[in-house]
């Protein structure tokens, strides 16, 4: 705003009147005039920028001096308090005499043209100072209401998702939020294909750039692979389409960690089931294998490399594809030795999901976008990147709250349709929940639903088509190989629209 001493003369007679003949007071009256509007434009501005909680800087003050302590006034005796009497009495009709005089005086300039002036801008600005004490009044008390309000909304968030998380853990690593750029190329689509829902998925088959059919476990015998259901299905969806047929098809093979571990501990047994192996990978007419021997713990990484060492050289020399699929681990934690590896096989896939299951005590994000970005940090210095296929998950978990605090909560798994069914049975909606766990990742932004069955409270987390491509996004940032989804046939079927 400009000073008002710039402004051209008013019209106004009146103005003119009195600014010709008390040019000196009429100047006082204009510095007088421009020092109050600076100071209500100063008091303007600085409503208009009072902050908000959450939304300001702390602003650090140093702390006056302490002040000096008060002393009383010497007491007085005998003349000398007669003395300082009369000098009191004097001084207060003095005082009155000229108080007198100064009403008077101003009564008589009231009466002139620069007096009435005064007298109209002082009723302005008076007018102008208690509207604005009133606007700011009305703002402090919005602004403690908005800021009350914010305050509840914030505790409401945290309550959601802290009370579902782990109770500690090492928060030395905290990862930073994943930037929403992402390069340039596409990323390639998989997904791990099983028996239970391959028909629900023929709609979807030519979304994926490969498909891994989750169909052998080891049997009891500790050599051949028994079928997890009816080979026929996964003919007629594959083998029967023109439009698969050139399409990396690879069998996944699971099995108990026990009996696993026995088998490829003994020579001769190793041999066997790596021979097995190859025969039904041949027979089906896969381009791979994928091994998927989990929990064998970090004592026995030597013992599985070397089978994965053996395998790799008759898969190799039968003109099939080897992979492994891993668990997500962080450093010294990973139970099997990545970069060996990765020199054995084309594909190591990281099971990025599970951080809560239905083995943990408590509910909570099934695979924070934080995590995903540490464990990736970590993997790309382990293994070549285009080797990377990074495993997320499409489902949720439905967990029920104990009957007794000594007890963890029991889980189990729940597709995304089934998760809608139950908010509209118990109006209940999903929302999403999101921040910083207690170890310190950002969970992103995933859904979660709390309802009460029977008395007791449950919670359920799950992804969606809006957290999956989240994830996604940050895994194309890595140039990684590609990503692979578990399990297709529970998830939000816009990740394919």
């Amino acid at each position: 705003m400009r000073d008002i001493s710039t402004r051209p003369p008013s019209d106004s007679p009146h103005h003119s009147a009195a600014a010709s003949s008390h040019p000196k007071k009429a100047l006082a009256l204009t510095k007088l005039a421009t020092g109050l509007v600076s100071g209500f434009e100063s008091l303007i501005h600085g409503l208009s920028s009072i902050p908000v909680a959450g939304s300001y800087t702390p602003v650090i003050k140093t702390l006056p001096e302490a002040p000096v302590a008060h002393q009383p006034a010497p007491r007085v005796k005998g003349k000398k308090r007669a003395a300082v009497k009369a000098a009191v009495v004097k001084t207060a009709e003095a005082t009155k005499e000229s108080a007198s005089k100064a009403k008077h005086k101003t009564k008589e300039h009231l009466k002139t043209p620069l007096g009435k002036t005064t007298v109209v801008q002082a009723a302005l600005v008076l007018g102008l100072f208690a509207y604005v004490t009133n606007l700011q009044g009305k703002t402090h008390q919005l602004i403690q209401e908005k800021a009350g309000n914010q305050a509840a909304a914030t505790t409401d968030v945290v309550r959601t998702y802290r009370q579902y998380l782990p109770a500690s853990a090492d928060a030395s690593t905290v990862s930073k939020a994943y930037t929403p750029e992402v390069a340039s190329t596409d990323l390639p689509l998989m997904a791990w294909i099983t028996p239970w829902n391959i028909t629900q998925q023929q709609d979807t088959l030519t979304s994926y750039k490969e498909a891994s059919a989750f169909w052998g476990t080891l049997s009891e015998d500790g050599v051949s692979v028994k079928s997890k259901g009816d080979w026929s299905l996964w003919k007629k969806a594959y083998d029967d389409s023109s439009a698969l047929q050139n399409m990396p098809r690879w069998l996944t093979i699971s099995g108990d960690p026990e009996r696993v571990l026995s088998t490829i501990s003994n020579t001769e047994q190793r041999k066997k089931h790596i021979a097995a192996l190859i025969a039904l990978a041949k027979e089906h007419t896969f381009s791979g294998i994928d091994v998927d021997y989990e929990g064998l713990g970090a004592t026995n990484k030597d013992t599985y490399t070397s089978f994965i060492g053996d395998l790799r050289n008759e898969s190799k020399a039968a003109g099939l594809k080897l992979a492994v699929t891993v668990e997500a681990r962080l450093g010294s934690t990973q139970p099997m030795d990545w970069p060996a590896l990765a020199n054995l096989t084309d594909q190591v896939r990281i099971m990025v999901y599970d951080y809560h299951s239905r083995d943990t005590d408590v509910p909570g994000p099934i695979a924070p976008i934080g995590w995903l970005k540490e464990v990736l940090d970590d993997a790309i210095t382990k293994i070549p990147r285009q080797q990377i296929i990074v495993g997320l998950p499409n489902y949720g978990y439905d967990w029920t709250e104990p009957t007794d605090t000594a007890s963890s909560w029991s889980g189990v798994g729940i597709s995304y349709n089934n998760a809608l069914a139950l908010s509209n049975e118990y109006g209940t909606p999903i929302v999403r929940a999101t921040g910083i766990d207690s170890r310190g990742y950002d969970i992103g932004s995933v859904p979660t639903l709390t309802y009460t069955k029977d008395g007791r409270r449950h919670t359920l987390f799950l992804e969606d088509s809006e957290s999956l491509i989240a994830k996604q996004q940050l895994a194309k940032q890595y140039q990684v190989g590609g990503t692979i989804v578990w399990s297709v046939g529970k998830g939000d079927p816009l990740l394919w629209n």
